[in-house]
């Protein structure tokens, strides 16, 4: 992630310092930016690290489909705890970075509890299809969930493949708007105020958010793209 410059955050400082908010103080240079100042970790916790996340999908072949084949997620392993109930797990490749050296499924599985960044579907099937199409997604309600981050090596090459697929794309790379500023407001937890958010993406600017893609997956859930390098 790009930390911002001097010049960045005095940029952004001074358009929200010229907005009134009834339910904070203004951002200000002082504040706008902080690295963390905490102290080492209990010793009990080196060597604990994230795992996987999990999301509830609707439609278990499209999310199969849009994190498998379109962004190159590996098929792990499916465990089908009932017949309508299964557990599905995705693994960028860890062969190689970004996914370039092949795994067989074995492999993937046999490394899964050594590996980072792993994503978790799970599935209800037809027989609970009314409770299913009742999930909402991050851009259709405020939840505890905003996003999934991914970052990738070339971002407008990113951007068109997600073209090439008709995937929803909610802000290109280059742009400092959401196309659907509600949809938008709503994933990144400023529910449909759209002034509010409007505000909250510009002052991102500053760690490079403009160069970002953001998409939709087939359950309407936000994916933040950031390239490698910004």
């Amino acid at each position: 992630m790009l930390y911002p410059t001097a010049s960045l955050v005095a940029l952004f400082t001074g358009f929200l310092l010229t907005i009134v908010r009834a339910c904070a103080p203004p951002v200000n240079a002082s504040n706008a930016f902080q690295l963390g100042q905490d102290g080492p970790a209990d010793a009990v916790t080196l060597g604990y690290s994230l795992n996987h996340f999990s999301l509830l999908v609707n439609d278990i072949d499209a999310s199969m489909h849009f994190y498998g084949r379109i962004l190159g997620m590996r098929h792990v392993f499916t465990f089908r705890a009932t017949p309508e109930f299964s557990i599905n797990y995705l693994s960028f490749s860890q062969g190689g970075s970004n996914g370039t050296g092949y795994q067989t499924g074995e492999a993937l599985f046999a490394q899964k509890t050594n590996t980072m960044g792993q994503l978790e579907l799970i599935y209800r099937e037809k027989c609970n299809r009314s409770y299913q199409s009742n999930i909402p997604a991050t851009t259709q309600t405020e939840n505890t969930f905003s996003h999934v981050g991914l970052v990738v090596p070339d971002i407008r090459s990113f951007q068109r493949r997600m073209e090439k697929f008709k995937v929803p794309i909610l802000k290109r790379t280059g742009e400092s708007s959401f196309d659907d500023e509600v949809r938008g407001a709503r994933a990144f937890g400023v529910g449909s105020d759209i002034q509010q958010g409007r505000m909250a993406v510009r002052a991102l600017a500053a760690i490079g958010f403009e160069q970002f893609v953001i998409v939709v997956d087939p359950d309407g859930n936000a994916v933040e793209v950031q390239p490698e390098q910004v």
